[in-house]
This record gives structure tokens, C-alpha cells and sequence, in this order.
């Protein structure tokens, strides 16, 4: 989308219109296309944790210095070169910063699509002890979510930290 003007004409408005949805709202939709289970979750996951991705990689690609392409071209690198070897690693922040928010978004998509369309699940278990009134396992669940996000978010900021090390601005984070 950032190099290519017809496929931004295209893709923009399809972005800009779905990344605006709450995606739990989307998990119904899901529900009457794929039915219930872990399909409609992967699905509703997939779409919640993808625009962010496709944003920040975009606006990553498309703010690569000019200085950057025009020394590449003046070294004879092709069109497909400038995409892969200069413009996405020029991106790589954009790229982590969008996994991140979409590591946050997983989970979030996750608990609730299971809550409504699971028929197993830590977000359908959260669902049942609510229901019953059992709120010490529900909490201990909440609890156990909590650890496991932490923990992934703290492991893509150290994959963030070593693809990134080159930066100045690396480790701070």
C-alpha cells in the first residue's frame, strides 16, 4: 500500500473502515459464517491483531527517509530490493510497535470471542464462574490471563530490543 498507489486506493478504504469496528462486535458475524468453535476465534483474532500490523507497517514503509531509497537506487538496487532490503527494514519499528498492539488486541479478541462463541476455553471458563457466582476462580483466572499476557508482551519487547539493537533509542523501552 505505501509503494504502490493502486493497491492504497484499494486497500486504504477497506482499512480505514474496518479498523474504526470493535471487533467483539464482529464475533456474532463470525459466529453465522464459521459457526461456534475455535474457528470463529482464530478468525475474529486474526482480523483484530492484523490492522494494527497492516497500519504500522504502512506508515513505516511509507515515512522510510528518501535519502535511504535514493542511495539504494544509485547503488543499482531494483524496485523488489528497495521494497525488502531498504523500505520494511527502515519499517522494522513500525512493524514490532504494530505486533505489540495487536499482542494486546489477541488477547482482549481472544477472552471475548471464547466468552460468547467457545464451547471451551479460558474466556468461556470466565463466562461459567461468573455465571455461577464462583468469583475466587474467576479472579484466579483474570490473574492467570494477566501473567500470560505480561509474559508475551515481555518477551516480543526483548525480540523487539535485539532486532532493533542497531538503534540508539533500543533497550529503552
Amino acid at each position: 500500500m505505501a509503494t504502490c498507489p493502486r493497491a492504497h486506493g484499494f486497500f486504504d478504504p477497506l482499512v480505514k473502515v474496518t479498523y474504526s469496528l470493535p471487533k467483539t462486535a464482529l464475533v456474532p458475524l463470525f459466529i453465522l459464517w464459521f459457526g461456534i468453535g475455535s474457528t470463529t476465534s482464530i478468525v475474529a483474532v486474526a482480523m483484530s491483531t492484523m490492522l494494527p500490523l497492516i497500519v504500522y507497517t504502512y506508515h513505516g514503509v511509507h515515512d522510510t527517509p528518501n535519502i535511504l531509497i535514493w542511495s539504494a537506487q544509485a547503488m543499482g538496487t531494483g524496485q523488489r530490493g528497495l521494497i525488502w532490503k531498504v523500505s520494511l527494514r527502515s519499517a522494522q519499528h513500525g512493524i514490532l510497535t504494530g505486533l505489540r498492539i495487536g499482542l494486546g488486541f489477541a488477547f482482549l479478541i481472544a477472552i471475548a470471542a471464547e466468552m460468547i462463541a467457545a464451547k471451551v476455553g479460558i474466556g468461556k471458563l470466565l463466562f461459567m464462574y461468573g455465571e455461577t457466582g464462583a468469583y475466587d476462580y474467576m479472579f484466579a483466572a483474570v490473574f492467570a490471563v494477566v501473567i500470560a499476557a505480561y509474559a508475551a508482551d515481555q518477551a516480543l519487547l526483548s525480540i523487539t530490543n535485539h532486532c532493533l539493537r542497531w538503534q540508539p533509542s533500543a533497550g529503552q523501552h
